[in-house]
């Protein structure tokens, strides 16, 4: 059984919109992994600093959380899973760059961690996690720099799919993309 694409986040492509921003500053028209335009740099202002969007999903549900990071000069990031309501992780992962290529420098929770090049120093950073067993109302989260206020990196793509399985990235506006289904042989179910 396959999940039709889909992406959970709204305004992927526009991360100054419906995005929470804080300690960090924002800087648009950056180069894309795709020859766009259309990336985003974070640099951090403050030891605390996050972009985050939240989002309902299914409690007790396995989500996909990826996102595409080119690292201009932080030593390390991070990429959270949060619940709202319980107010902890249900996954993370602390990114070492070493010469542009990222690393796992530490994680929780966080399975199936991959980073996949795609060019340009840019790599798609994915790993999925379950949801609090009973509540809904969950947070992506998105660290420049997981522990001082300096440090920054690109990010264009970010996106949230249901299942184990890293999906296509599928750019949102403001409403959440779900694709249609034309595979055939399977069996397949929208969300």
């Amino acid at each position: 059984l396959g999940f039709a694409p889909h992406n959970l986040l709204l305004q992927s492509s526009d991360l100054e919109t419906t995005w929470a921003g804080a300690g960090i500053t924002i800087t648009t028209g950056v180069s894309d992994p795709f020859g766009g335009a259309t990336a985003f740099k974070l640099a951090a202002a403050a030891t605390s600093n996050a972009l985050s969007q939240s989002v309902v999903v299914k409690a007790g549900t396995i989500y996909t959380t990826s996102v595409y990071l080119q690292n201009v000069d932080a030593t390390t990031s991070r990429l959270y899973f949060w619940d709202n309501t319980g107010v902890d992780s249900q996954a993370d992962l602390v990114i070492a760059w070493t010469a542009g290529v990222p690393s796992t420098s530490s994680s929780n929770a966080a399975s199936a961690i991959t980073y996949t090049d795609v060019g340009d120093n840019w790599y798609r950073a994915s790993f999925y996690g379950t949801s609090d067993a009973a509540n809904t109302s969950h947070k992506m989260f998105i660290y420049p720099s997981s522990t001082v206020a300096a440090g920054s990196v690109n990010v264009y793509g970010p996106q949230w799919n249901e299942g184990s399985v890293l999906l296509p990235y599928n750019a949102t506006t403001t409403s959440a993309y779900q694709g249609p289904r034309f595979e055939h042989g399977g069996i397949y179910r929208n969300l």
